[in-house]
């Protein structure tokens, strides 16, 4: 008997340690892979048909870095992720806006969801000066549009101990996330060098998608060097290298250039997003985007729609 005591002491001490170092054999991960492939859990969608035909929705426990020069969309691209999540898909984002306040922020999700000759948040705003319950009204219906799928928090220096915090009170409510976007990265909060700060953000944020089974999406800057026509801009990306190292995708956000006459003025309307496979063979697949701007929405575009784009080393999909 006493024998078989001290091997049971044994076997809880071992279980106790692997759990503790987070050791599992194959059995172990049995349901987490079965939900990793089960349909319903894996429809997270970026928006562009072309890089979801690719991805095809596997994005839980993923960083995806999004990089570029401002004003070239790089957050409105996050909103319209969190826009098609919410609606077509049925997944919750927590957007966390520290560059833009809120109530801008809900102005382009106004203008996304509704179509008239104009912005309609600006259509909204006018008619608040004649009709306030009216426009009160619109907004009740237009937040129930999204069914509760979509969230905000413009509270500034947040770092990913208080994003654990957030998901783990929504979660605790009914509210369990899907998506996190952070817009953006050189808003977060810490001690230490700019470099040291962002490395230990992004590995820590890329953690925290692995522990939450969510989707993570940073939005960074690039420092100068670089041309806003350039496709790929993760060489100029500010702060630190492992930025790119601990994530998983990054996306390059660049303008197209009106070479037409020999000029330095770019297309306002286009756009090319770069999505960048990092793991596996590392390939890349290009959207030529045009932006429509009274919905703010993007639409992809075939790649020879404009004539002076030569695009032959793109990934064929």
């Amino acid at each position: 008997m006493e024998i078989e005591k001290i091997n049971y002491k044994d076997i809880k001490y071992i279980k106790a340690k692997e759990e503790e170092l987070g050791i599992r054999n194959l059995s172990g991960y049995k349901e987490e892979w079965l939900n990793s492939i089960s349909p319903e859990n894996n429809k997270i969608s970026l928006y562009f048909p072309k890089w979801d035909r690719v991805v095809r929705g596997k994005l839980r426990g993923k960083l995806i870095v999004t990089i570029g020069y401002g004003g070239t969309k790089k957050s409105m691209l996050g909103q319209l992720i969190t826009k098609i999540n919410a609606d077509a898909y049925n997944n919750r984002t927590l957007y966390s806006s520290m560059e833009m306040g809120a109530t801008e922020l809900i102005n382009r999700f106004i203008d996304m969801t509704y179509e008239y000759e104009f912005n309609a948040s600006e259509y909204f705003e006018k008619l608040y000066k004649t009709d306030a319950n009216m426009v009160d009204g619109l907004y009740d219906n237009f937040s129930k549009v999204y069914k509760n799928n979509i969230f905000i928090t413009e509270k500034s220096s947040m770092d990913s101990e208080l994003y654990d915090k957030c998901l783990t009170h929504c979660n605790n409510n009914g509210k369990k996330i899907d998506i996190l976007i952070i817009d953006g990265l050189s808003m977060m909060g810490g001690k230490g060098t700019e470099n040291e700060i962002y490395s230990r953000h992004s590995k820590e944020l890329k953690d925290l998608a692995k522990k939450w089974n969510i989707l993570v999406m940073l939005i960074s800057h690039v420092s100068r060097g670089g041309e806003r026509s350039d496709k790929d801009l993760s060489k100029y990306i500010r702060g630190s290298e492992k930025i790119l190292d601990n994530c998983d995708y990054y996306i390059s956000v660049s303008e197209i250039k009106n070479d037409e006459d020999g000029g330095d003025e770019y297309l306002s309307e286009y756009n090319n997003f770069r999505l960048k496979l990092k793991r596996g063979k590392g390939i890349y697949i290009d959207v030529l985007s045009k932006f429509n701007p009274k919905r703010l929405l993007m639409e992809e575009q075939d790649v020879n729609a404009l004539d002076r784009l030569k695009n032959k080393e793109l990934y064929d999909i």
